[in-house]
C-alpha cells in the first residue's frame, strides 16, 4: 500500500507542473510585455521572417545589435528554426536581442517535451490532458485504456505549430479509500463543491481549509477517493500568490542530498549584478520539478521558485531544470573593472567569471576578448576560459 500510494502521489503531483512553469505553449516563456524600464527577457520561439535590422520570432520583432551572439551549433537561423531569445524589453517597447540560441533547425521536427496531467478530452485525432490539447498521429504509441478523469503522461513534439502525440501512457486510478494528492488551480467554489483543475473535490465541516481560497489560486489538495470516482477533500492548502514567495531565482546544483520524503538542494545563485551565494533549497513531495530538458544532478541549471517559511528556510515550489550548453563568445569587454570572481559584459552579454576561470593575461576594459564557456539557462554564460585576441 506504501509503494501504490507513493507511485499515485508522483503522478498527481506532476499534474500542473509542466503548464504552470512553460506556458503559454509547452518550452515556451511568456512573450515580452510593456515595462517602464529596461527589463531582461527570455523566451522562446519559431523565427517567422528574417530581416537585416530585425527578426520575427513568434510574432515578436526583434532587433540585433551588429555583435549580438547567436549559437548555431543545433541548426542554422533560417525560417522555421526554433530558438531560446534572451533580450532587453527598452521602455519604448522594442526587444534588443542580448544573445540567440537556435534550439531546432527549421528542418528538423521541433522541441520534445513531457508532462503529466489529466484526461479532458478523448477522441480519434486529438486529446487534451492538463489543459494542453496533442495531436493522435499514425505512430502515436498509446498504452493503458484511456478515460476521462485519469491522468497520463505524455510525450510529445512540437510540429507545425500542434504539438503531436509519441507516446501517451494511461496511469491506473485510485482504489477506494486511497489518499490522492495534486495541486491546480481553483476553478470555481461553492459550499460542498469546489473545481480544482479539471478535478471536483466535495468539501464539508471536517475539511481543512488553509489560506484564504478564490478562483484562480493555486491550491494543493489531499483528497480521499470514494465510490464513483468522487474526491472528499481532507486538506486544501491555498498556495501564497506571487507576491508572497522568496522570489524567482536561478543557479547552478552543487549537491543534492536528503531521503525521499526531503530533499536538501544546495544551489549557487547567479543573479546578474549581484554576488554569488550559495542558498538551501528544500524539495519535498509538495514540490513540482520540471524535469523535461534534463534530470536534476550537479552541474545542471535550476530555475526556482520557493516561498521561506519561518522555520525550514527556502521550501521550493516549483523548479525546471535545464542543462547548460558549451558555447564560444567573442566580443569586448564593457565594464569599467573586470573583477574576478564577478559579472562581465562581453558583446553586451553578461559573463560571470569566477575564481576557477582560466584568465589568459590580464584582460582590459575596451580589449577584444574570447570566452569559452556555458550558457546557462538564465541566457548568461558561465566561463571556463577567456583570452585577449
Amino acid at each position: 500500500m506504501t509503494h501504490r500510494r507513493c507511485a499515485l502521489r508522483a503522478a498527481f503531483l506532476l499534474l500542473a507542473a509542466f503548464s504552470l512553469l512553460t506556458l503559454p505553449g509547452l518550452g515556451a516563456a511568456l512573450p515580452p510585455q510593456p515595462v517602464d524600464s529596461d527589463s531582461i527577457v527570455r523566451f522562446e520561439g519559431e523565427i517567422e521572417a528574417l530581416g537585416p535590422l530585425y527578426w520575427t520570432i513568434s510574432g515578436s520583432r526583434v532587433y540585433l545589435h551588429p555583435e549580438t551572439p547567436i549559437d548555431q551549433e543545433a541548426g542554422t537561423p533560417k525560417i522555421g528554426a526554433w530558438v531560446i531569445v534572451e533580450a532587453t524589453q527598452r521602455p519604448d517597447g522594442r526587444v534588443w536581442a542580448n544573445a540567440i540560441r537556435v534550439l531546432v533547425g527549421a528542418s528538423e521536427p521541433g522541441p520534445l517535451s513531457e508532462f503529466t496531467g489529466l484526461i479532458e478530452v478523448v477522441s480519434d485525432l486529438r486529446w487534451v490532458v492538463g489543459g494542453v490539447e496533442v495531436l493522435i498521429i499514425p505512430r502515436t504509441v498509446i498504452s493503458g485504456e484511456p478515460k476521462r478523469g485519469l491522468p497520463a503522461h505524455v510525450r510529445a513534439r512540437r510540429q507545425d505549430q500542434s504539438w503531436w502525440a509519441l507516446h501517451i501512457t494511461v496511469l491506473p486510478s485510485a482504489a477506494e479509500g486511497e489518499v490522492v494528492q495534486f495541486e491546480g488551480i481553483i476553478q470555481s467554489l461553492g459550499p460542498s463543491r469546489w473545481v480544482v483543475g479539471a478535478q471536483a473535490v466535495q468539501v464539508d465541516e471536517f475539511t481543512v481549509i488553509v489560506g484564504e481560497p478564490a478562483p484562480g489560486r493555486s491550491v494543493e489538495v489531499t483528497a480521499v477517493l470514494e465510490v464513483g470516482g468522487r474526491l472528499r477533500g481532507e486538506h486544501l492548502r491555498v498556495l501564497p500568490e506571487d507576491g508572497d514567495h522568496s522570489g524567482t531565482f536561478g543557479g547552478l546544483i552543487i549537491e543534492i542530498a536528503g531521503s525521499e520524503e526531503e530533499q536538501r538542494w544546495r544551489i549557487l545563485r547567479l543573479e546578474v549584478g549581484l554576488p554569488a551565494s550559495e542558498e538551501i533549497v528544500r524539495v519535498d513531495g509538495t514540490a513540482l520539478v520540471d524535469q523535461s530538458r534534463g534530470l536534476a544532478a550537479p552541474g545542471l541549471w535550476a530555475e526556482v521558485i520557493a516561498e521561506r517559511g519561518s522555520e525550514d528556510g527556502v521550501r521550493a515550489r516549483r523548479i525546471r531544470i535545464e542543462r547548460p550548453v558549451g558555447v564560444n563568445l567573442t566580443g569586448t569587454i564593457q565594464v569599467a573593472a573586470p573583477a574576478v570572481p564577478g559579472w562581465w559584459q562581453v558583446g553586451g552579454q553578461c559573463v560571470y567569471v569566477h575564481a576557477k576561470t582560466a584568465i589568459l593575461g590580464t584582460p582590459l576594459p575596451g580589449e577584444r576578448v574570447q570566452v569559452e564557456g556555458l550558457r546557462l539557462g538564465s541566457g548568461c554564460i558561465w566561463a571556463e576560459k577567456v583570452r585577449p585576441l
